[in-house]
């Protein structure tokens, strides 16, 4: 089966007027194309928006937790967009910090810089 007639299947099965998102690795999947995917330095950095995406959490939160240090290996491009290594966000995931235990509360007269540097 080419990839047109993947491509095809999919349309065929959306109802009148739909449409379909698909991540890079799905549109590599049905193009069949196995090579792409395992290219080399291919997907082993996340942006915000694909660890909020992941983790289910608004890209807010995620820049908060970037700024707190919670994904030690992350790095802040130009100033302004964070690269988030793979092993970062594995080992982030793995040591379960995404929101357990209690979280400060801000005081009345508290600068929120200070107490978002709390948390």
């Amino acid at each position: 089966m080419t990839a047109a007639d993947r491509l095809r299947a999919l349309a065929l099965a959306l109802p009148a007027g739909g449409s379909a998102t698909l991540s890079r690795e799905a549109l590599l999947d049905l193009a069949g194309d196995a090579t792409a995917s395992a290219a080399p330095g291919v997907g082993d950095v996340y942006t915000v928006v694909q660890v909020a995406e992941r983790l289910s959490r608004a890209p807010s939160t995620i820049r908060g937790w970037l700024e707190a240090g919670l994904m030690p290996g992350a790095v802040k491009i130009r100033g302004r967009a964070w690269a988030v290594p793979a092993e970062a966000l594995s080992a982030f995931l793995k040591d379960g910090r995404q929101g357990d235990g209690p979280r400060p509360s801000p005081r009345r007269g508290m600068k929120l810089d200070t107490w978002r540097k709390a948390l």
